[in-house]
């Protein structure tokens, strides 16, 4: 796990952090219950504009396109995210392990 050493001081409207924390919570229950990966790396890192959180495992990776019609949990985090002006992205390919990015702009003005 790798988080930073100092967090910016900002205000995070409380709807943005359930949503980004939902999109987090998903993408790591997949990573547990799917990747059979025997590795699961978390690294947080926030500068004054943005904080991202980034998901990595060294399991069975799958197809991206292929699972969108299997089911809705990637296209609901995407949601998640762009409904709170964040970013999604996901990388995988089958035998190559997934890693999930999730960013979040950081406000400093309270509202």
């Amino acid at each position: 796990m790798k988080l930073p050493t100092a967090l910016p001081h900002c205000s995070i409207p409380a709807e943005t952090r359930h949503q980004f924390f939902l999109a987090f919570r998903e993408a790591l229950n997949n990573a547990v219950k799917h990747a059979d990966a025997s590795e699961i790396e978390l690294e947080v890192t926030a500068d004054p504009s943005e904080l991202q959180i980034k998901i990595a495992d060294n399991g069975m990776g799958f197809d991206p396109p292929a699972a969108h019609s299997r089911g809705n949990g990637l296209t609901n985090m995407r949601k998640r995210l762009e409904g709170i002006g964040g970013r999604f992205a996901i990388a995988s390919s089958p035998g190559h392990g997934t890693t999930v990015n999730m960013t979040i702009s950081l406000n400093h003005n309270g509202s």
